[in-house]
Formats: structure tokens, sequence, C-alpha cells
């Protein structure tokens, strides 16, 4: 990942990528303060749309 991505619209800060292998892998973006992420996506290219666009769902961040 390349570049600069828009700030978490829940906190500020800048998200992180995450990728779970099997099933074809899976990439999203998520903010590890927060919990604000995108959904699951077969490319990261697409995950990064998601997050520019802000179709980011918050989730609570385990204690």
């Amino acid at each position: 990942m390349s570049g600069t991505l828009a700030t978490c619209p829940g906190c500020g800060k800048q998200p992180k990528h995450v990728e779970r292998f099997g099933y074809g892998g899976t990439h999203w973006l998520e903010c590890p303060p927060c919990g604000t992420r995108t959904p699951r996506f077969p490319t990261l290219n697409e995950a990064v749309e998601a997050w520019e666009k802000q179709e980011t769902k918050q989730h609570q961040v385990a204690a």
C-alpha cells in the first residue's frame, strides 16, 4: 500500500491493511484505535477505494 490514505472518519488516525488467507484471501482496511473498517474485499485496491469513499463501519474494539 503506497501513498497516503484518507484519515479515519471515526478518530482521524491512519488505517492499516489487514489480509487473511484462505477462501481466496480477503483484504480490508481497519483503524486499530477505534475499530472503523471497510467490508472485506478480494483485492486491496477495492478496500482502498471503499476507504477513500468512506464506505466504513464502526466496530467495537475488544478491551
